[in-house]
């Protein structure tokens, strides 16, 4: 065979491999922007093991978190949109329908103002009940916090500081020590009592005119 026969028979077999997809078409393909053969492609070991598919990382549990928050599903927290699934403006069939357990309390003393207690035996939290309606959360004990992060006990300047703007009066019947008011949006407010040290010991959430009542239901 002529010698320079000899010398194009490689190059022909060479031009053919790259043609079916040799290694140089393999590299084109992975540098494409739009390939995601490291993120798809199940990782398969050299001794013929079961293939391994990459982990996806996930933030279930903060969007979870996040979610019930929001929408006032959550029974450790409380937001503009409610507390423990029962929202503002709830007629008490509708509150005890939603609330996950038993209320204590009904209007047989106030038909006008009541309160719906989750334990009839303490108001550490508790939903008033004004003019048909669930129009306030009221929170006395350190357990329920805001989903902005306040809480009883919290320093009033701290509590302050999470939220945008705010307005301070002078306690109706302390006047040496401070109320709190902000906007939460939606037309709910959360109201914080300052104590003598300057730190939280009640707040409650609520839209008006029961949100601004001093004396609650009295």
């Amino acid at each position: 065979m002529p010698k320079s026969l000899l010398l194009a028979v490689p190059a022909a077999a060479l031009i053919a491999l790259t043609a079916c997809g040799g290694p140089d078409d393999t590299t084109d393909r992975a540098a494409t922007p739009d390939a995601t053969v490291e993120d798809s492609t199940p990782v398969v070991p050299a001794d013929g093991a079961t293939p391994v598919l990459p982990a996806e990382p996930t933030d279930e549990a903060d969007t979870t978190d996040t979610a019930s928050a929001e929408t006032g599903t959550d029974c450790t927290s409380i937001s503009s949109a409610g507390y423990c699934n029962v929202s503002f403006g709830l007629t008490e069939t509708e509150v005890r329908d939603a609330f996950d357990g038993d209320l204590s309390g009904d209007m047989s003393e106030n038909t006008a103002c009541y309160y719906l207690l989750p334990d009839a035996d303490e108001y550490d939290v508790s939903y008033m009940m004004a003019e048909g309606t669930m129009q306030r959360v009221d929170v006395r004990a350190p357990g329920v916090t805001t989903s902005a992060g306040a809480a009883v006990g919290m320093p009033l300047d701290e509590v302050e500081s999470l939220y945008d703007g705010g307005t301070r009066t002078p306690n109706k019947y302390e006047p040496e020590i401070e109320v709190l008011k902000v906007d939460l949006g939606d037309d709910v407010y959360g109201v914080f009592e300052e104590d003598a040290d300057g730190n939280v010991r009640a707040y409650r959430y609520g839209i008006e005119p029961a949100v601004s009542y001093v004396e609650g239901c009295s």
